[in-house]
């Protein structure tokens, strides 16, 4: 099996989350594991599933229209030179011109449901996609069933298996913070005990619905 790990962005948010959490989750050596990763990922990718073995791409692919280049055109010779039987595509895209199996994580039902929060060209890229992949893949993720229920509402059946993986949580990562850490906070950022304040964790952009978070 391969999982495309290209799609990761540098700063390790988002998908790449994601792909770390689904790389934790295979018991050590128990698939013969390729992951695909730009060369400045691969220390973390490789400490994560040291097991696996890692087809390192060209730092180039930072650049979106390269890396879409490379996920069409080469991404399947490689595989076919390791004789790959499955690749799983994390983040939507796919490559076209893989004739075998092929697993494609969908994230978002939004871009049909509520299109406006996304800009005209997330909207052509992110639905083309997902289209293709309902109608072509073999299995289907998604992380909720409401996903996976507006998907199939705005796309009718699917062509394979549609299997609902829940998002899970990094507690070593992610845990309510000690009152030094919040001490520290507040020192950081200039508050004392009369602020009121939250944090929110995301990127600012009308999906994340952000003004009603404010307004509660």
């Amino acid at each position: 099996m391969l999982i495309d790990a290209t799609a990761m962005p540098a700063n390790h948010g988002g998908v790449a989350r994601y792909i770390y959490g689904v790389l934790e989750g295979f018991p050590p050596e128990s698939i013969e594991l390729f992951v695909a990763c730009q060369p400045d990922d691969a220390p973390t990718v490789a400490a994560v599933v040291p097991w696996a073995h890692i087809l390192k791409t060209s730092p180039a692919l930072r650049a979106r229209p390269l890396r879409m280049l490379w996920e069409q055109f080469v991404l399947p010779l490689r595989a076919v030179r390791h004789r790959i039987d499955v690749i799983h595509s994390p983040h939507y895209s796919y490559p076209l011109l893989w004739a075998r199996r092929r697993v494609v994580t969908l994230h978002d039902a939004t871009f049909f449901s509520h299109p406006l929060v996304h800009t005209s060209l997330k909207r052509l890229y992110f639905r083309g996609w997902i289209r293709r992949a309902w109608r072509s893949a073999d299995a289907i993720v998604t992380p909720s069933a409401a996903t996976a229920s507006e998907l199939s509402r705005y796309l009718g059946a699917p062509h394979g298996v549609v299997s609902v993986a829940h998002l899970g949580v990094n507690s070593s990562r992610f845990h309510p913070p000690t009152p030094d850490q919040l001490d520290d906070f507040r020192a950081d950022h200039g508050l004392d005990d009369t602020h009121d304040w939250f944090a929110f964790l995301g990127t600012i952009e009308p999906r994340k619905n952000v003004g009603s978070l404010l307004d509660a």
